[in-house]
């Protein structure tokens, strides 16, 4: 898949709120059609110990790890809802 660039840019606009954008760009690939960006966006929201995250973009497939635990996905385009707490 050759050369990729990404960035990402974040806002936070308090301690409970926050904003983010982000993309991936597979630009060194030979085929011109697979020089895919995989773009995702979304924000959160915290209260006391429980967070809500809702997010949208296009995920890579392949191995994807959060937090530590590491899992292969396939590659996808959706929204998703993500809800933590702790006690």
């Amino acid at each position: 898949m050759k050369n990729w660039a990404g960035g990402t840019l974040e806002y936070v606009v308090n301690r409970n709120l926050a904003f983010y954008v982000a993309d991936i760009y597979n630009y060194g690939n030979d085929i011109e059609e697979e020089q895919i960006h995989y773009y995702n966006f979304g924000g959160s929201y915290t209260k006391g110990a429980t967070r809500v995250a809702l997010n949208y973009g296009r995920q890579r497939g392949g191995l994807f790890c959060v937090g530590g635990v590491c899992r292969i996905v396939p590659e996808n385009t959706g929204l998703s809802l993500n809800l933590s707490t702790f006690f």
